[in-house]
């Protein structure tokens, strides 16, 4: 598209709108999102996770009647130990997943978002605190860079 004319460009980005209408859509939803919030105030994108993608799975579990397990159930509990076991691979749970009744893997796939949602929000904390302890990353360089120097002095 560099070459062509200004009003070739237009036209073309009208039948690629026309083409793609929810384009326009998302962006000015995006747009219309990112206006409300002030750029400190924004939430965190992996706070919005967990939402997002147990969303789908708890409506198949409940337009099918099927059970959402709580957090402290049996079963929930059981989740959380497979992944405290050390190492795991897909292929050791592949004969598990791969044998239980959808709306088992529906309950499985909730129980690991909330899991990686944890690990997520430790290691953001953990950040947190290195940052505060050490500086940045620039404030790291120069204490190196300093101390470089001073030993080759």
């Amino acid at each position: 598209m560099p070459f062509l004319p200004s009003h070739a460009r237009a036209q073309a980005r009208l039948r690629s709108r026309a083409r793609f209408p929810f384009r326009l859509c998302f962006t000015s939803l995006r747009s219309r999102a990112r206006a409300s919030f002030p750029a400190r105030a924004r939430p965190h994108p992996a706070s919005s996770l967990p939402a997002a993608t147990t969303s789908a799975h708890r409506d198949f579990l409940r337009a099918r009647d099927f059970p959402i397990w709580d957090k402290e159930s049996k079963e929930a509990r059981c989740v959380r130990e497979l992944g405290r076991q050390t190492p795991q691979t897909f292929e050791d749970d592949r004969a598990f997943v791969e044998t239980r009744p959808p709306q088992v893997i529906a309950n499985l796939a909730i129980c690991l978002v909330h899991q990686a949602n944890d690990l997520i929000d430790r290691q953001l904390l953990r950040l947190e605190k290195d940052f505060l302890a050490q500086g940045g990353l620039r404030e790291r360089l120069t204490r190196v860079r300093l101390h470089h120097r001073n030993q080759s002095n």
